[in-house]
Protein backbone atom coordinates (compact mmCIF):
# COMPACT_ATOMS: atom_id res chain seq x y z
CA UNK A 1 0.00 0.00 0.00
CA UNK A 2 1.75 3.28 -0.90
CA UNK A 3 1.07 6.12 1.70
CA UNK A 4 1.47 9.66 0.85
CA UNK A 5 2.58 12.41 2.46
CA UNK A 6 0.73 16.25 3.26
CA UNK A 7 2.79 18.88 4.70
CA UNK A 8 0.82 21.77 6.46
CA UNK A 9 0.28 24.18 9.08
CA UNK A 10 -2.44 22.02 11.07
CA UNK A 11 -4.69 18.90 11.33
CA UNK A 12 -6.31 17.35 8.44
CA UNK A 13 -9.65 16.80 8.71
CA UNK A 14 -11.94 15.59 6.09
CA UNK A 15 -14.99 17.64 7.40
CA UNK A 16 -12.79 20.76 5.65
CA UNK A 17 -12.82 18.90 2.65
CA UNK A 18 -13.04 21.22 -1.09
CA UNK A 19 -14.01 19.39 -3.65
CA UNK A 20 -11.52 20.47 -6.91
CA UNK A 21 -12.92 23.61 -8.51
CA UNK A 22 -11.17 24.24 -12.62
CA UNK A 23 -9.14 27.19 -12.91
CA UNK A 24 -7.43 27.56 -15.82
CA UNK A 25 -4.05 26.21 -15.58
CA UNK A 26 -2.88 22.27 -14.82
CA UNK A 27 -4.05 23.10 -11.57
CA UNK A 28 -7.22 23.27 -9.39
CA UNK A 29 -8.36 27.19 -8.77
CA UNK A 30 -9.19 25.27 -5.28
CA UNK A 31 -9.96 21.77 -3.33
CA UNK A 32 -8.69 18.48 -3.64
CA UNK A 33 -5.96 17.05 -1.77
CA UNK A 34 -2.39 17.71 -2.46
CA UNK A 35 0.76 14.69 -1.46
CA UNK A 36 3.65 12.94 -2.68
CA UNK A 37 4.44 9.20 -1.74
CA UNK A 38 6.86 9.41 1.56
CA UNK A 39 9.16 7.17 -0.68
CA UNK A 40 9.53 9.75 -3.45
CA UNK A 41 12.89 10.62 -5.15
CA UNK A 42 11.87 13.69 -6.08
CA UNK A 43 8.58 14.84 -4.14
CA UNK A 44 7.09 18.18 -2.32
CA UNK A 45 10.03 18.37 0.64
CA UNK A 46 12.87 18.14 -1.48
CA UNK A 47 11.32 20.60 -4.14
CA UNK A 48 10.23 22.87 -1.51
CA UNK A 49 14.04 22.67 0.28
CA UNK A 50 15.26 22.95 -3.49
CA UNK A 51 13.41 26.06 -4.13
CA UNK A 52 13.61 27.93 -0.86
CA UNK A 53 10.02 27.62 -0.42
CA UNK A 54 8.72 27.58 2.93
CA UNK A 55 10.12 30.67 5.04
CA UNK A 56 9.97 28.14 8.01
CA UNK A 57 11.91 24.76 8.00
CA UNK A 58 10.24 22.12 7.55
CA UNK A 59 10.98 20.75 11.37
CA UNK A 60 8.24 23.25 11.94
CA UNK A 61 5.41 21.93 10.02
CA UNK A 62 3.33 19.40 10.71
CA UNK A 63 1.97 16.87 8.16
CA UNK A 64 0.11 13.69 7.76
CA UNK A 65 0.15 10.55 6.05
CA UNK A 66 -2.75 9.00 4.38
CA UNK A 67 -3.34 5.83 2.08
CA UNK A 68 -6.22 5.59 -0.76
CA UNK A 69 -8.91 3.00 -0.96
CA UNK A 70 -7.49 -0.14 -2.98
CA UNK A 71 -11.06 0.66 -4.99
CA UNK A 72 -9.89 3.64 -5.74
CA UNK A 73 -9.60 4.95 -9.43
CA UNK A 74 -6.08 6.59 -9.81
CA UNK A 75 -5.58 7.90 -13.72
CA UNK A 76 -0.94 7.38 -13.37
CA UNK A 77 0.56 9.79 -15.74
CA UNK A 78 4.24 8.44 -16.69
CA UNK A 79 4.73 10.22 -20.21
CA UNK A 80 3.50 12.50 -22.27
CA UNK A 81 1.45 9.97 -23.85
CA UNK A 82 -1.01 9.19 -20.94
CA UNK A 83 -0.72 12.84 -20.87
CA UNK A 84 -2.55 13.17 -24.55
CA UNK A 85 -4.84 9.88 -23.75
CA UNK A 86 -6.06 11.91 -20.79
CA UNK A 87 -9.97 12.32 -21.84
CA UNK A 88 -10.42 14.93 -19.51
CA UNK A 89 -7.65 17.88 -20.68
CA UNK A 90 -7.33 19.95 -23.10
CA UNK A 91 -5.61 22.69 -25.15
CA UNK A 92 -6.27 26.41 -24.71
CA UNK A 93 -5.70 28.73 -27.50
CA UNK A 94 -6.63 31.60 -26.13
CA UNK A 95 -3.28 32.95 -25.03
CA UNK A 96 -0.20 33.45 -27.44
CA UNK A 97 1.34 30.21 -26.33
CA UNK A 98 -0.93 26.87 -26.18
CA UNK A 99 -1.98 25.81 -22.59
CA UNK A 100 -2.95 22.35 -21.39
CA UNK A 101 -6.50 22.45 -19.32
CA UNK A 102 -7.67 19.60 -16.81
CA UNK A 103 -10.62 19.65 -16.34
CA UNK A 104 -10.91 18.29 -12.70
CA UNK A 105 -14.49 18.16 -11.95
CA UNK A 106 -15.27 15.99 -15.01
CA UNK A 107 -12.17 14.06 -14.00
CA UNK A 108 -13.43 13.53 -10.14
CA UNK A 109 -16.84 11.98 -11.84
CA UNK A 110 -14.24 8.97 -13.48
CA UNK A 111 -11.25 9.23 -11.11
CA UNK A 112 -10.82 9.77 -7.11
CA UNK A 113 -6.82 10.80 -8.19
CA UNK A 114 -4.13 12.25 -10.61
CA UNK A 115 -0.89 10.44 -10.14
CA UNK A 116 1.93 12.07 -11.99
CA UNK A 117 4.90 9.83 -11.24
CA UNK A 118 8.50 10.74 -11.14
CA UNK A 119 9.04 10.08 -14.65
CA UNK A 120 5.86 11.58 -15.76
CA UNK A 121 7.14 14.68 -13.93
CA UNK A 122 10.09 14.79 -16.33
CA UNK A 123 8.49 13.24 -19.29
CA UNK A 124 5.86 16.19 -19.26
CA UNK A 125 8.05 19.08 -17.39
CA UNK A 126 8.49 21.00 -20.80
CA UNK A 127 6.83 19.27 -23.35
CA UNK A 128 4.86 21.55 -25.32
CA UNK A 129 1.72 21.75 -26.07
CA UNK A 130 0.95 18.73 -23.88
CA UNK A 131 2.68 20.06 -20.61
CA UNK A 132 2.54 19.12 -16.61
CA UNK A 133 4.40 21.95 -15.49
CA UNK A 134 3.58 23.21 -12.24
CA UNK A 135 3.15 20.28 -10.70
CA UNK A 136 6.66 20.50 -9.66
CA UNK A 137 7.24 16.88 -8.44
CA UNK A 138 5.91 13.58 -7.93
CA UNK A 139 2.56 14.03 -6.77
CA UNK A 140 -0.68 12.98 -6.35
CA UNK A 141 -4.20 15.14 -6.20
CA UNK A 142 -7.04 13.39 -4.87
CA UNK A 143 -10.00 14.18 -6.20
CA UNK A 144 -12.52 12.75 -4.18
CA UNK A 145 -12.61 12.22 -0.23
CA UNK A 146 -13.85 9.30 -0.21
CA UNK A 147 -10.77 7.30 -1.38
CA UNK A 148 -8.82 9.04 1.32
CA UNK A 149 -8.02 6.06 4.37
CA UNK A 150 -5.54 5.35 7.09
CA UNK A 151 -4.72 9.13 7.98
CA UNK A 152 -2.09 9.85 10.73
CA UNK A 153 -1.17 13.43 11.62
CA UNK A 154 2.30 14.09 13.00
CA UNK A 155 4.29 17.21 14.15
CA UNK A 156 7.45 17.18 12.70
CA UNK A 157 10.30 18.36 15.48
Amino acid sequence: MVRYRNYNNGVFSLDKWEDPVNGKWIKPKRGGLWASPINSVWGWKDWCEAEEFYDRPFSELSYFDFSLADWARIYTIQDEIDLQEFKYGSLDFSMSFPRYIIDFEKAAEEYDAIFLTAQGEQCTRYTEPYSMYGWDCESILVLRKEAIENIESYEEM
